[in-house]
């Protein structure tokens, strides 16, 4: 985990998929 610079990507499935599991959590 350091080498994923030029996949900005990445980092905002990782938001949506921590959001994702907070929602399904939380039900």
């Amino acid at each position: 985990m350091g080498r994923h610079r030029k996949k900005p990507v990445l980092g905002r499935v990782c938001a949506v998929i921590r959001e994702l599991g907070r929602r399904l959590i939380g039900r």
